[in-house]
């Protein structure tokens, strides 16, 4: 795709904004599996003594070092910011699809 002027995206916000788009699907892998797999509930309970508190630091750091990995990728470089876009708004889709089907069938 070619580039247009104005739409070009900093090294560290595409390998960010990637790495958002990635914590984001696996925050709602986390829900399923505590879910439906009592031992990892109990051992994201055990961790921390709350398995919301293990999940959102899971989500933080893979955040962070995704983050930090992408950024100094080569990958970083060929987004553009509609790429970008499209990458963040298709992994919130697919994820909130995924819990609200998830609870939907389990309720």
């Amino acid at each position: 795709m070619k580039r247009t002027k104005g739409t070009e995206v900093r090294r560290s916000a595409a390998g960010f904004g990637l790495s958002l788009a990635a914590t984001v699907f696996l925050s709602s892998l986390l829900v399923i599996l505590k879910e439906t797999t009592p031992w990892i509930n109990g051992w994201m309970k055990a961790a921390t003594g709350h398995h919301w508190i293990t999940h959102a630091a899971i989500v933080l750091v893979s955040y962070a070092l995704l983050g930090l990995l992408f950024s100094k990728t080569g990958i970083a470089r060929r987004l553009s910011a509609r790429t970008l876009l499209f990458a963040l708004a298709a992994s919130l889709s697919v994820s909130c699809a995924a819990i609200l089907a998830f609870y939907l069938l389990h309720a």
